[in-house]
């Protein structure tokens, strides 16, 4: 199918760790055609693989990502980053992304009263901001097909999400 971007790749375009690498998600690839990959989290990140991921009200935390799940942020909460992978991300009336939103494979919705700092893109899916939403930086949406075949699902099995291992950093 040619070009399929790497679980880390998505990783590093969607929500880049600190440059320091003090913090943050780091996304390691499994080598020499092995599928397996890491996700190392801080202390402070949340993530979740199989199912919904709730940010609880007025809650704090750097990075926020749900493999095959959704994301709520509640209000009052207040996070650096937030992405889906094969799910959705719904930011609630009151919450706060510093930085960028991502889904890669599901939709965003950014409720009224709601603040992101930057970027919002939904990669294969609809974006959603309310009126009375702010968002500093770009809102992008596109959908994944091409003549009636549904990349997006593709792009994902390709992921090998399955074969993703979550660790203390």
């Amino acid at each position: 199918m040619g070009f399929v971007p790497s679980l880390a790749m998505l990783f590093t375009l969607a929500a880049a760790a600190d440059p320091t690498g003090e913090s943050g998600i780091h996304v390691h690839s499994g080598k020499d055609g092995d599928d397996r990959c890491t996700i190392e989290k801080g202390p402070n990140d949340l993530v979740s693989r199989d199912g919904p991921l709730v940010v609880p009200e007025n809650a704090r935390a750097e990075e926020v990502v749900a493999l095959r799940g959704d994301v709520t942020v509640k209000r009052g909460a207040v996070v650096k980053k937030v992405v889906a992978v094969a799910g959705s991300i719904r930011i609630e009336q009151g919450a706060t992304v510093t930085e960028d939103v991502v889904a890669v494979g599901g939709n965003v919705r950014i409720s009224s009263g709601a603040r992101v700092g930057e970027d919002v893109l939904a990669l294969g899916g609809k974006l959603d901001v309310r009126e009375g939403a702010q968002v500093g930086g770009t809102r992008l949406a596109f959908d994944l097909s091409i003549a009636g075949v549904d990349v997006r699902r593709k792009v994902l099995e390709e992921l090998h999400l399955e074969g993703c291992v979550i660790e203390p950093h």
